[in-house]
């Protein structure tokens, strides 16, 4: 567990990467399962079943899949924000400030900046 440390950033930028990292794992949360147990249902033959791709458009149409995509957006944003204030240093710094306010997410917060801010500034996964 890292402990919660003194920084100087603005208190802002940091509860807007906890809130950025919260909201991703939410809209995560929310999405239905692709590859779930086999359910058996009852089909109505008047009823045409949808093709696979219907049922992608779908899932690309959830407005959870697209709330992600946008905090992603948000986050690799952030990371950019941060490496051009202050580079590695000030991204891990915000990093680590962001985990203490949620320290119970600290795995998934580190495992997606991780991904997302790789190759912004000196940051490599």
């Amino acid at each position: 567990m890292i402990e919660a440390t003194e920084t100087k950033l603005s208190k802002n930028v940091v509860e807007a990467l906890a809130l950025t990292l919260v909201r991703i794992f939410e809209a995560r949360a929310a999405r239905p399962v692709e590859d779930g147990p086999l359910v058996v249902q009852t089909v109505d033959l008047e009823k045409r079943m949808p093709t696979r791709e219907e049922r992608r458009m779908e899932h690309l149409a959830s407005p959870d899949r697209h709330r992600e995509e946008v905090e992603l957006a948000a986050l690799q944003w952030i990371g950019k924000h941060l490496n051009h204030q202050g580079g590695i240093d000030l991204m891990h710094e915000a990093l680590y400030a962001a985990i203490a306010l949620h320290p119970k997410y600290e795995g998934r917060m580190l495992s997606i900046c991780d991904a997302r801010w790789d190759g912004i500034g000196d940051w490599h996964s």
